[in-house]
Order: structure tokens, then sequence, then C-alpha cells
């Protein structure tokens, strides 16, 4: 039985939480018969537990006679200090089974420009309504440091597009969707209802680095380059800065067309005709990473896979 160390003034004693309980509820009732149905034990039984508390406290808790039971000064500072020892058990282990539970704990996840700008942050918002007592922690992180990061296991989860290339590293397709030509709101393509990728091979091209963007580049590349050698203008580190060097006319680029809430102002999406590319999208972890959060995370990405 869990025991408790208790009561500092009083003297070390051990006592157990059943037996707390057996007399924080005659402390409640002060009536042996009624308290004992509650505990759904035997009068006598609850009368030893009692004898046995005073014994380790070593004075009277209780006063009692042939008709009334009432507390000893020691016994309503004890009551006091058992009801609150019970509590925090209480609070002790719901935490620790929200913790192997996966409800409570940490969890921290990495990602790219392509997973925020698409899926990703459809799936941290339910996870958090789900799981709100989960500390959260979100990085944006290039692909070799997200796979160093979950090597390291200072990251649960990373999303990135390519897969991983290290053979502890586990991954799990999540996210597939046709890539676009973007361009600026006011250039000559924006209102285009598709455009070829002949065309597309003959302008200015803004892309991210090519380790960063491995899955764009092996399928839009062959194509694209089978008609003429490709443009590039500029190179960008991430999403948000192609983004922007797109929208102020630098260069066009492709994208996923992700969720339409959260597509880029000054920036239009224009199907490629003929071209069946995707961006493919990968939830990655470290093989014999121990977190229940993680589990539910990876659960969760299930759930919406299927569904």
């Amino acid at each position: 039985m869990t025991k408790f160390l208790a009561i500092d003034f009083l003297g070390e004693i051990m006592i157990d939480f059943r037996e707390f309980e057996c007399f924080c509820v005659l402390a409640k009732t002060l009536h042996f018969q009624e308290a004992a149905d509650r505990l759904n034990i035997s009068s006598p039984t609850l009368s030893r537990i009692i004898n046995r508390v005073e014994g380790q406290v070593g004075t009277k808790l209780l006063q009692r006679t042939t008709r009334t039971v009432t507390l000893t000064p020691a016994g309503a500072v004890f009551y006091q200090k058992a009801q609150e020892l019970l509590e925090l058990h209480g609070n002790t282990e719901l935490f620790y089974k929200q913790l192997k539970s996966g409800s409570s704990g940490k969890l921290t996840v990495s990602y790219g420009g392509l997973p925020i700008e698409t899926f990703l942050p459809s799936v941290i918002g339910e996870y958090k309504d789900l799981f709100p007592e989960v500390d959260l922690t979100l990085l944006l992180q290039r692909i070799i440091d997200q796979e160093d990061a979950l090597l390291a296991g200072t990251t649960d989860i990373g999303f990135f597009s390519g897969t991983p290339r290290h053979s502890d590293l586990e991954y799990q397709l999540v996210h597939a969707e046709p890539l676009l030509f973007i361009t600026a709101r006011d250039s000559e393509f924006a209102d285009r209802a598709s455009i070829s990728i002949e065309e597309i091979s003959e302008l200015n091209l803004v892309l991210g680095k090519p380790e960063s963007w491995v899955d764009v580049y092996e399928d839009f590349f062959k194509k694209a380059e089978s008609y003429a050698p490709l443009n590039i203008v500029q190179y960008a580190d991430d999403v948000a800065s192609v983004m922007a060097l797109v929208s102020l006319g630098i260069g066009h680029s492709i994208m996923p067309g992700g969720d339409i809430n959260l597509r880029r102002a000054g920036v239009a999406y224009i199907p490629i005709k003929g071209f069946n590319g995707k961006i493919r999208l990968n939830a990655v972890w470290r093989r014999d990473r121990m977190n229940p959060a993680l589990t539910n995370f990876k659960d969760l990405l299930t759930f919406k896979l299927e569904g």
C-alpha cells in the first residue's frame, strides 16, 4: 500500500492513504457506523484502523463515548492536514495518469515552410484542443536540422518533404497535393486559367534551396528542364521568403496550393497544364522515441489520414 510521511510536528509517521481516507470520513461524519458504511467496511474494522492511526501519531485524535464522537485538538489539526495530503495525492495520481496516457507532458514538433503553409496548422489546432495540458513547442527548421534534432532526441516529430537519410528515423507520408504556378497578383499571368510547363521554363524563377525543396525539385526539374535550362534568379531559405519575392514581381515560383485560407495576399495560384507532380510531405520520428504525447500525436495523424 502507498505510504506517506506526514505531519512533521507530530513526528515521523507512516500511514497509507486508505487510512487517511478512513480517518477523514469519520472526522466528517463523527459517526462510526455511518463512516463504515460509506467506506464499505465494518465498524470494528474502522475502529482498528483509527486505533492504528492514533498509535502512529502517538496521541488521541478522537474523543469517543457510547453516544458521541468528537475531534480532539490534535485530531482537528490532523484532519486538516490529512485532507490536504489526500488532495495532493489525488492531484499527483492524476498527473502521472495523464503523463502515462500522453494527455500531459511535453511534445516538440519541427517543420519546414511547406507543412506550415498547407496541412500542419489544422493538425496542431486539433491536437491542442484534444490535449490542452501538453506543453507543445513548435520549431521552424531546415530538413538537415530537423534530422539532427530528431536523432539527438531534442525534437519528437518533424515534417518535411523527402525521406529521411538515417535508418534510425521512421517516416509516414501524411500529405500530398498538386504543385501550382505562383505569380504576383498584378502579373500578366495572374488571371490565366492555366499555364504550361514549357512557358514556365522560359520565365525568371524564385525557388527554395535544393536541400530544402527536395521533393519539389525531383518532380518539377525533370520535366521543366526537358524544355530548357531553368532561369533561377534567386534562391530563398523558406516559403515565406519565396512568397514575398514573388509578390514583389522579382520572379515566379511553384508551390502547393494548400488551404485557400492560408494563401498569401498579392500572389496568384495557377494550375500547371499537363503536369501532375505533387509535393509529398512526411512525418518523421525516431524509431525508439518513447513519449506518450508523441504516440497520441501520431494517432491523430493516422485518424485524419484514414478519415
